[in-house]
């Protein structure tokens, strides 16, 4: 292939990103397109490089208006560029976009409940990729509730014969007390994970939008 026909992409990343810049390299180097099929990226057609976020400011002025340049995570780097680009994808907290030769790949939100979890980890095998499972545990004021409804019994369904007139009583004669019971019932919906899980669940993330990326939008964006 002639080099003219080679598009450049500079990947720009911190050190907790570099990991992440580093395994989009890999994919884009693996000759694994199928037959007539191309897979994520056409196979020699791209010449990636990985910056650190200090390199990239030391040498802006030598990117030329050919190269892409793809930031990964927000940094000093990237945080001035990336309000203004398009969002192509966004879920559970995984966002890539672009606007021109410039575009970013970022997790907004570490996952913090069962529910969107399960639905992420439905999306990862799509393209057939597994992670350990993070266990979300309930919080102690929900543990506490489960456990008082175990002790009460019946109890809920007499609550609930009578809770209109129960709700009526609260939010007419004491809205502190009713407030009170809504701010209770929100903090019971809570799920706590340990910082190491919430650390692998933001590895997960970042690998995930990684693969997503390769496949769904790289090619796209270097047509920019």
């Amino acid at each position: 292939m002639f080099e003219q026909n080679i598009k450049k992409l500079i990947i720009v990343c911190d050190d907790n990103t570099v990991g992440y810049a580093n395994y989009l390299r890999q994919l884009v180097s693996a000759n694994d397109d199928e037959d007539d099929v191309i897979v994520g990226t056409k196979d020699d057609a791209i010449k990636v490089s990985v910056w650190l976020e200090q390199n990239y400011l030391d040498n802006m002025s030598t990117i030329s208006s050919n190269e892409h340049v793809l930031f990964i995570g927000e940094n000093q780097a990237s945080k001035n560029e990336i309000s203004s680009m398009h969002v192509k994808f966004d879920k559970y907290g995984m966002k890539y976009g672009w606007l021109g030769k410039r575009g970013m790949m970022i997790i907004s939100k570490t996952i913090d409940n069962p529910e969107d979890y399960n639905e992420f980890i439905e999306l990862c095998r799509n393209y057939k990729t597994e992670f350990e499972l993070i266990e979300f545990k309930k919080s102690l004021p929900e543990q506490a509730i489960d456990a008082a409804v175990g002790a009460m019994g019946d109890i809920p369904n007499v609550i609930s014969n009578v809770g209109n007139t129960l709700f009526s009583f609260l939010v007419g004669s004491a809205p502190a007390i009713a407030a009170d019971a809504i701010n209770a019932v929100a903090e019971a919906t809570k799920w706590i994970t340990t910082t190491e899980d919430q650390r692998k669940i933001t590895d997960q993330q970042f690998r995930a939008l990684t693969l997503i990326l390769y496949m769904d939008g790289l090619s796209e964006f270097l047509e920019a």
